[in-house]
């Protein structure tokens, strides 16, 4: 390698001086294949704009406001069951005193008055109010195989109690019905017992009365926790301008919780009226006697008997009808449903414009 001195350089400094070896080369073009396909044109795809709606919803605060209502009404069944107070209008079953009008005399004292007369005390109805907290401590008892009892070792629901082992045992006494069939035809004349038996065997509706009694406790617990919701929700609906939903579902399940509360209350009066049995006729009267319902729901609103019931002419009326209380937990849940398909208002937005 050469080394030259730089013109102009005064420091007379040397550079090196690289040959030129000509040009880069360039690169070599690339030939189309003949065998290769055809690249397809790209298609732009269009994305589907999500179409405005032209409405917005509001709150109708009257609505919520019934809705909260209503369910204030639910829960304060329950409360007034579980302190207590006023068990002729909150309670789940009323044993009615059946005792005629007729037959309801007063009571001689054997005092008197500052006025010389007798001082007489007026007839006390003998009807018993059941506590829908009897039901509730009963099936939370079933569940916990644990008894729910008092300070005394008293238990909580002596009702439910009574009634979980007349209906569920109805299955051990089927399976002795079954064993007493495979005697000889010659035998002697069934005893009451074994007639009940029998006729809980051949009573299709046991096997609903053996599911809806056992589990209409633990559906009432679910919808206390649906009507707290619906009154928080309907409460802040009233105040807010936050869109809520649920209330309807929420509804449903209170519904369906009302529903099994009648069926087992109906279940009760059933077993309680001595049913299933058999009429003289060989009639068999099953445990749901829906032909009873109406009579069972309103039995709360009707007075005792006028005079002494003849059983060969009148019908003997329900001694076990349905409170106040199942009235309510069964009607208010369907009103708060109806009232939910209204709780949200269409709006457009057009009223903008004005």
């Amino acid at each position: 390698m050469a080394y030259q001195t730089a013109p102009g350089n005064p420091r007379n400094v040397s550079v090196s001086v690289r040959p030129s070896y000509g040009q880069p080369a360039r690169p070599r073009p690339v030939q189309p294949n003949p065998n290769a396909r055809p690249q397809a044109k790209a298609i732009p795809v269009k994305k589907k704009r999500r179409k405005e709606r032209e409405y917005f919803f509001i709150m109708r605060r009257g609505v919520c406001f019934l809705m909260m209502i209503f369910s204030l009404v639910w829960i304060a069944v329950i409360l007034l069951n579980y302190l207590n107070i006023l068990p002729n209008y909150t309670s789940f079953l009323i044993e009615k005193d059946l005792t005629p009008l007729d037959e309801r005399l007063e009571t001689d004292t054997g005092e008197l008055d500052d006025f010389g007369n007798a001082i007489m005390l007026p007839y006390v109805d003998q009807s018993k109010y059941i506590s829908m907290m009897d039901p509730i401590y009963g099936g939370i008892s079933a569940i916990l195989k644990q008894p729910m009892v008092d300070g005394q070792g008293i238990s909580l629901s002596p009702f439910y109690d009574e009634m979980y082992e007349n209906i569920m045992g109805a299955a051990e006494e089927e399976v002795e019905a079954e064993a007493a069939d495979e005697e000889p035809e010659e035998t002697p004349e069934l005893t009451e017992e074994e007639l009940l038996a029998q006729a809980r065997e051949q009573d299709t509706m046991m096997m609903v009365a053996q599911i809806a009694f056992p589990y209409f406790p633990i559906a009432l617990v679910v919808s206390a926790l649906a009507a707290v919701l619906i009154f928080i929700l309907s409460l802040f609906s009233m105040f807010g301008r936050r869109i809520f939903k649920g209330f309807f579902i929420f509804a449903l399940i209170m519904v369906l919780a009302g529903v099994m509360t009648f069926v087992g209350g109906f279940v009760a009066s059933g077993i309680f009226s001595g049913a299933p049995k058999y009429l003289e006729d060989g009639t068999l009267v099953s445990v749901i006697d829906f032909t009873k319902a109406a009579e069972f729901l309103t039995g709360a609103f009707t007075g005792p008997p006028a005079t002494a019931i003849d059983p060969e002419i009148d019908v003997a009326p329900i001694p076990l009808v349905s409170g106040y209380g199942t009235l309510g937990v069964l009607l208010a849940p369907i009103i708060i449903m109806l009232l939910a398909l209204f709780a949200r208002r269409k709006v457009p937005y057009s009223i903008f414009d004005k």
